[in-house]
C-alpha cells in the first residue's frame, strides 16, 4: 500500500456498459412488480442500478418499500440486490432515487424483477455494468443524495459536490432530475451522458414524467461539482445523486463515513451507508424505451 493506505496492485475500474430504460406501462401483479430486461456485460463483476422518479401529484400511490432481484425466474440464480440509497417519500412532485448493487452478477440477457408495495406513477431504471471495482465490503465511497422538499424558484440552480475517496481511480455516477417536466440546463463537467430527456412517462398520464440526465465520470480527482437549472417560469423541486464506486486499484484500508446534513428546504444524505424510504413503479413491455452505451469491451 502507498502512504494513503491504497493498494495500487489491484485492477483498474471500468464501466463496461450503461443503459437507461424508460418504463412506460403500469406495474403488474400484487404487490406491484416490474420485470426489466437487461444484458449484463460478460466481464461485469459489479452491477449497480439507479431508479429515478417523480413522485407526481398523488402521494398515496408512492411506494414505501422496494426490493430487486437480478436473474429472476424459475431455475434462475435469483440474486438479490443490496439496497444502497433510497429517498422516496410519500409527498408530491419530489425528484427521488433508489439505488442497489450486486457483486458477481449472472451475465448475459437476464431479468431484473423490482417489487413495490404501491403502484406509483412512473420511473426510469439505469444499469451500470462495472469491472475492476473493490472486491469486498461496500463497493461505494463518497455519496450525495439530495432532494428538494420545497419548490425551488425557476432559474435558481441546485448544485452538489463530492470529493472522491480514491482520487484518480474511481468511477462517479450521477443522476440530476426535477419533480416534473422542465427545460433543463445541466453543468456536469467531465461526465459522459448515458441518457437525457423526459423519462418516467406513462401513455395517457403525464403526471409521473420528469426531466432526467444520467451520466458517469472515470478517474476524477479533487472536488466534483454538478448543477442544474430550469427556466425562470418553471418552479420545480430538484434532485441530485452522486455515487463514487471504488476501484480495486485503490482500495483504502478504511473509508471514512461522510457527515449527514439537512437544509430547511431540502433533504440530503452524504453517507457511505444505506437509507430506507421508497419508490414509483412500472413494468417493462415492448413500449419501453432504452438507451444503451457500450463503453469498453
Amino acid at each position: 500500500p502507498d502512504e494513503q493506505g491504497f493498494d495500487q496492485r489491484r485492477m483498474t475500474i471500468q464501466l463496461l456498459a450503461a443503459e437507461t430504460i424508460d418504463l412506460n406501462e403500469l406495474a403488474d401483479g400484487t404487490p406491484p412488480i416490474i420485470d426489466v430486461a437487461h444484458t449484463c456485460h460478460a466481464s461485469a463483476t459489479l452491477l449497480y442500478v439507479v431508479i429515478a422518479a417523480n413522485t407526481s401529484s398523488d402521494s398515496t400511490v408512492v411506494p414505501t418499500a422496494i426490493s430487486a432481484v437480478w436473474d429472476y425466474g424459475t431455475g434462475r440464480t435469483n440474486q438479490a440486490l443490496a439496497q444502497h440509497l433510497n429517498n422516496f417519500v410519500a409527498s408530491t412532485n419530489r425528484a427521488v432515487t433508489w439505488t442497489g448493487w450486486l457483486r458477481a452478477p449472472t451475465t448475459g440477457a437476464r431479468t431484473l424483477r423490482i417489487t413495490f408495495n404501491k403502484i406509483g406513477k412512473g420511473c426510469s431504471v439505469t444499469f451500470y455494468d462495472i469491472s475492476g471495482a473493490i472486491g469486498s465490503g461496500n463497493p461505494y465511497g463518497q455519496v450525495v443524495q439530495f432532494r428538494d422538499d420545497t419548490l425551488r424558484a425557476g432559474a435558481t440552480p441546485s448544485s452538489q459536490s463530492i470529493t472522491p475517496d480514491a482520487a484518480g481511480t474511481s468511477l462517479v455516477l450521477a443522476c440530476l432530475h426535477v419533480g416534473g417536466n422542465g427545460n433543463m440546463t445541466y453543468s456536469v463537467p467531465g461526465f459522459t451522458t448515458v441518457a437525457s430527456g423526459e423519462l418516467g412517462n406513462i401513455p395517457g398520464n403525464s403526471s409521473g414524467k420528469c426531466q432526467q440526465t444520467h451520466r458517469y465520470r472515470l478517474n476524477a480527482s479533487g472536488a466534483i461539482t454538478v448543477s442544474q437549472t430550469t427556466l425562470a417560469s418553471q418552479d420545480r423541486r430538484h434532485g441530485i445523486l452522486l455515487v463514487e464506486i471504488l476501484s480495486g486499484s485503490a482500495w483504502p484500508r478504511s473509508v471514512p463515513a461522510c457527515a449527514s446534513s439537512q437544509a430547511s428546504s431540502s433533504s440530503m444524505w452524504r453517507t457511505a451507508s444505506s437509507n430506507r424510504a421508497c419508490l414509483a413503479s412500472h413494468s417493462f413491455f415492448a413500449a419501453s424505451t432504452s438507451w444503451r452505451k457500450v463503453v469498453t469491451s
